[in-house]
């Protein structure tokens, strides 16, 4: 089963029906004062009613959930303050990065989970300060990478296309009590406050044992949600450049575009940036790295965003008992 356009850009004006555009209404007045600033847009309270199958009541109480979480984290400092110096040695041990856009406009994220070291990531940086980056550089997906890939696509852009590299998947190394708790703290992040953001998850070089325990856990997952995965072998080329294209795919997963494993987009792009106010003053103070100059920025002390799906991925891999539901709400919340 392929996406179609409107399912693709479920949240635009025409592609949700009238009965759960109502729903935002009804979301926003049962909120009330407990709507956060930059989150009280249609688009934002869309994501948490989809989240919770368009239920007024569900999606209100995960909404108030993600406010008092935010507070208690003062998230909103965390994206102007937290410096995450160790950033290079952290790529290092757990390479992830966002490259250029796919064919609909969204921010490609890539992680080339074969190359990950859990173990080596947490004797250059500690979980506290990781969940702080991780938190951060959520924020900046939502504050800087959507708006300048809307910006440069003409339309609302609100989820990414998600792109996991598991060549050299090692289950002495990857499939530790140690990974299994850390990332099930990103993972919980991820679900409560952040959801609905994936557009498509293609799963390349995934190994036998993967693949065998995909065909199990697929039948427990509702079409929807199918069809945003692809588990590939070798073989994926050709289903990556059905959706980005080879300009835009780094040449080490067979595309055309040079990547040093850094992020790479339009909100590193002056003449996008220049568009948009929020931008701008994110620019001026040293949060985005632009390619060329624009006036009042600072792009040598610039902050590198990026995400993380390494914890569903690796839960699945290992299969453990929960793995199926793991996933379902995973790819629901993002």
């Amino acid at each position: 089963m392929q996406l179609t356009e409107a399912e693709v850009y479920w949240w635009l004006e025409g592609n949700v029906s009238e009965e759960n555009e109502s729903k935002v209404s009804e979301l926003r007045q049962t909120l009330g004062a407990l709507l956060v600033p930059g989150l009280d847009d249609r688009v934002s309270l869309l994501r948490f009613l989809k989240a919770r199958h368009w239920n007024v009541a569900k999606a209100a109480k995960m909404y108030q959930a993600m406010a008092t979480w935010r507070t208690e984290h003062e998230v909103d400092q965390l994206l102007d303050r937290f410096e995450f110096h160790e950033l290079p040695l952290v790529r290092k041990h757990y390479p992830h990065f966002y490259h250029k856009t796919d064919k609909y406009g969204r921010p490609v994220y890539i992680e080339l989970l074969g190359q990950c070291d859990i173990d080596q990531l947490l004797k250059v940086t500690t979980i506290e300060r990781f969940t702080n980056y991780h938190i951060q550089q959520s924020e900046a997906f939502r504050c800087h990478k959507l708006p300048a890939c809307t910006a440069a696509a003409g339309r609302t852009m609100l989820t990414h296309t998600i792109i996991l590299d598991m060549a050299g998947l090692s289950p002495t190394r990857h499939f530790t009590l140690t990974v299994k708790h850390f990332l099930e703290n990103i993972s919980r992040i991820d679900q409560n406050n952040f959801p609905e953001h994936l557009g498509c998850l293609f799963m390349i070089n995934t190994p036998l044992l993967f693949r065998g325990f995909w065909s199990v856990i697929k039948g427990f997952l509702d079409e929807r949600t199918l069809a945003k995965i692809k588990v590939l072998g070798s073989g994926y080329l050709p289903e990556l450049l059905a959706v980005i294209p080879a300009e835009n795919l780094p040449t080490m997963l067979g595309g055309k575009s040079a990547c040093d494993c850094t992020d790479l987009g339009p909100w590193q792009d002056a003449s996008v940036v220049s568009n948009d106010p929020a931008l701008i003053k994110a620019a001026a103070a040293g949060q985005l790295e632009l390619t060329s100059g624009l006036a009042g920025s600072s792009s040598s002390n610039s902050l590198k965003h990026s995400g993380s799906l390494i914890g569903t991925a690796i839960q699945i891999t290992a299969g453990s008992p929960s793995s199926s539901g793991v996933l379902d709400e995973a790819i629901a919340a993002q």
